[in-house]
């Protein structure tokens, strides 16, 4: 006896109520982490549950309860405002002199990114800082800066 996929497949589409691609897709999402040493009807029903299951998270990723789609994935690109020019950096203005002005200015120029592994690897190398707390600080210093000078474009552009 052999596993059939393409059964395996349609019983997806019809429980998930989903198209043969994405019935496929989470499948083979649920493919990876079966356990081969099963018996085969347990793998049938492994990869069904988890299959159906995976659909519906895809599903609700994409979807609110309304049935309305989240994300976008054209671009709008009249809205799209253009990159700042680093050359006259008024930006900066907003964020506290020193690390954090320095690590808003790395973030910019795509060296380091805002994420607490990237913000503690920038601290230990430009500040040889290796405390956690001085990583939180630094995290919660940029971010408000970052939304107070948000706040600030969106209300001169009569956006607020």
């Amino acid at each position: 006896m052999s596993i059939h996929y393409e059964w395996i497949n349609k019983s997806i589409q019809g429980r998930a109520k989903c198209s043969p691609d994405e019935a496929w897709t989470a499948m083979s999402i649920a493919f990876l982490s079966l356990d081969r040493s099963r018996t085969e009807r347990e793998q049938v029903s492994y990869l069904l549950e988890y299959g159906t299951l995976n659909v519906k998270k895809q599903l609700q990723r994409e979807y609110t309860p309304d049935g309305e789609r989240k994300f976008q994935y054209g671009y709008d690109w009249d809205s799209v405002e253009e990159p700042s020019d680093h050359a006259d950096d008024a930006f900066l203005d907003f964020f506290k002199e020193g690390a954090e002005r320095e690590f808003a200015l790395a973030i910019a120029e795509g060296e380091a990114t805002f994420t607490h592994g990237s913000a503690s690897h920038w601290l230990r190398t430009h500040k040889n800082i290796n405390k956690r707390t001085a990583c939180k600080q630094l995290l919660d210093g940029v971010r408000d800066s970052a939304l107070l000078l948000l706040f600030r474009r969106r209300y001169e552009q009569g956006k607020v």
